[in-house]
């Protein structure tokens, strides 16, 4: 396998920024999401989406911690923990039998590289039994070296899977890797190898006693509930967890991109991938949402411009996507291709940056937009 990519500056292109205003006075009449935000007095933000019109409801417990606050030594500890948070607390040993015995579905979670966080859906009758174990789990939570070394094994074959005998897993690791050279963000959410097998139960515990608080956490229930009755509960079960002094983030400053890196990475597999890639703008922006609409233009299903040029026109490739991966600090807007010919790999490149060029300097029309 022949792996390339490439990043370069950050990729602005400025002439669709004008459809902002147009496009969310356009959605609102879609989109009609009564959410009422709040805090407790102990830092816990809670958002509440009630719909009666629904039949269940569901929820997120999110942490503010990932892999970026990590260091070198113990990346992917964020996602150990994750695996660890199952273990049960003194109260609830075996909480996850008694979800599945009280109609509790989907209870799951994901490890992001800004956050992490906890869902499931449930029988509105059961919102106290949610909030009584979840709350129990983000303070009370027990696990032993026997259950950090079984969890330990199953995150090395995670890793195996997804990564090492991935030809995509290995490209989207090296792509990090390329585009950020100082910021966490550079190593991968599920940690090295040599780092998962090296935490020790004292880290684990520090990093529950550093990260897992009221004040670190959102609360977002969602579904057939009474927002009177979940506020009531919620306040018995999370109101008295006390705070705690959040570690300080190391700010780390990218250092500014002056011109384009590559790496190739050969492995033996039957196909060659590639991914183009620009260091981006920041979640929540005006530019992170206008490239997120530019990524749909460019690569989204069979009516977009590059698959026209070089899926259907060209012939050069039998698949192409487009994305921009929202990140709290730091955006990535990538193209990534299948390579059927690695002989035709420039040709390709060559065909997507003219591609490129003619959005910024010709702009994105209506018909584009529509």
């Amino acid at each position: 396998m022949r792996v390339t990519n490439i990043s370069s500056q950050v990729l602005f292109l400025l002439s669709i920024m004008s459809f902002n205003a147009l496009a969310a006075q356009s959605l609102s009449s879609y989109i009609n999401l009564p959410v009422e935000k709040y805090k407790l007095e102990n830092g816990l933000t809670v958002l509440l989406n009630p719909d009666k019109k629904l039949n269940t409801a569901s929820y997120i417990l999110g942490f503010k911690v990932g892999s970026r606050h990590e260091k070198p030594g113990i990346t992917g500890i964020s996602h150990m923990f994750e695996h660890l948070m199952f273990k049960g607390t003194k109260k609830y040993p075996k909480f996850d039998q008694v979800y599945a015995k009280n109609g509790v579905v989907g209870v799951n979670a994901f490890t992001s590289r800004d956050y992490t966080a906890y869902v499931g859906a449930f029988p509105p009758e059961k919102l106290e039994l949610i909030l009584d174990v979840e709350s129990d789990r983000m303070t009370q939570l027990t696990f032993t070296q026997e259950e950090l070394d079984k969890e330990r094994r199953a995150v090395q074959e995670e890793r195996l899977m997804r990564v090492d005998n991935s030809p995509t897993g290995i490209l989207f690791e090296n792509l990090f890797d390329q585009v950020f050279k100082k910021h966490p963000y550079r190593w991968p959410i599920i940690g090295y190898t040599e780092d998962i097998a090296s935490y020790t139960l004292e880290d684990l515990n520090k990093w529950y006693s550093a990260y897992y608080s009221p004040n670190n956490a959102v609360l977002v229930i969602s579904g057939k509930f009474s927002a009177k009755k979940a506020k009531k509960l919620i306040k018995k079960y999370f109101g008295e967890l006390k705070t705690k002094k959040i570690p300080e983030e190391i700010k780390v400053t990218e250092p500014e991109q002056n011109q384009p890196r590559m790496k190739e990475i050969s492995k033996e597999v039957q196909s060659s991938i590639a991914v183009l890639s620009y260091a981006g703008p920041p979640a929540g922006t005006k530019e992170f949402y206008a490239l997120e609409f530019i990524s749909q233009i460019l690569g989204a299903g069979e009516s977009s411009v590059l698959y026209k040029k070089l899926v259907r026109q060209t012939k050069l490739l039998s698949s192409i996507s487009v994305g921009v991966m929202d990140l709290f600090h730091h955006g990535v807007f990538y193209i990534f291709y299948p390579l059927l010919d690695t002989s035709k790999e420039q040709e390709i490149q060559k065909v997507i940056l003219e591609e490129l060029s003619k959005g910024i300097d010709q702009a994105l029309n209506e018909k584009s937009l529509e």
